[in-house]
């Protein structure tokens, strides 16, 4: 019953996303997003877009694009002025969000 009463509140943000920056962004990755992965983006986006609070799990096997995706939401949230965190459990993935965090 809290997490319904938070979810309809609308006292959530509103963040838009800069689409050109996005798509720049794609580009410049060195592999092209899956159909799955674009659709949870569409989803994430209209989520962000929206004033309700988001409260949503993205879950996937190890490989499926979770990161990605993860990132793409910080960099739709950052655009607009915030901060974001995005926790890493191992080395080898904190590296890797550090190689594509110099690509920005």
């Amino acid at each position: 019953m809290r997490k319904q009463l938070i979810t309809d509140s609308g006292n959530g943000l509103s963040f838009a996303a800069n689409v050109s920056l996005l798509k720049d962004f794609l580009k410049s990755l060195p592999f092209e997003l899956t159909g799955a992965q674009l659709k949870v983006l569409s989803e994430i986006r209209k989520d962000l877009a929206s004033h309700q609070t988001m409260n949503r799990l993205l879950q996937g096997d190890v490989g499926s694009g979770k990161t990605i995706v993860a990132l793409i939401s910080i960099l739709i949230v950052v655009c607009n002025g915030y901060q974001a965190v995005l926790m890493a459990p191992t080395e080898i993935l904190a590296i890797s969000i550090l190689k594509i965090y110099l690509l920005l």
